[in-house]
């Protein structure tokens, strides 16, 4: 040890320390989704086929017909639609304190205070 120490016989007693942490925190989600689909399909379709044939002569009348028709007609339609939604928080908040208080007033502690006698203990002390 050197001879002269600076913290000798220097000694803090009335020591006041704090410390605090405090926080919160607060998230928030919002989220929604749409979506669809259409669809449409139409066919037409049309056939038709024709003979005619007539003659006139003074003395006969000929007439011939022939004929055809053909129709379709097909349509077809769809739709799907779908939505989602997500609403979501989280709220949280913390706090820390610490502290630390030493005081250099020991007297009140010399009447609690047993010194190991060999006495025994009562309530009454002398």
């Amino acid at each position: 040890m050197s001879e002269f120490d600076a913290n000798a016989g220097h000694e803090d007693f009335n020591l006041d320390h704090g410390h605090e942490d405090f926080g919160d925190q607060h998230d928030h989600l919002q989220n929604f989704d749409a979506f669809g689909n259409q669809h449409a399909s139409e066919l037409d379709e049309h056939f038709a086929q024709g003979h005619h044939v007539e003659s006139d002569t003074p003395a006969s009348h000929f007439e011939e017909s022939d004929f055809t028709n053909a129709d379709v007609h097909a349509s077809e339609t769809d739709s799907n639609f779908g939505e989602h939604a997500l609403d979501t928080s989280n709220d949280s908040s913390f706090g820390n304190l610490d502290l630390l208080h030493e005081d250099s007033d020991l007297s009140h502690l010399s009447e609690h205070s047993f010194d190991g006698g060999g006495g025994e203990i009562s309530a009454v002390s002398n």
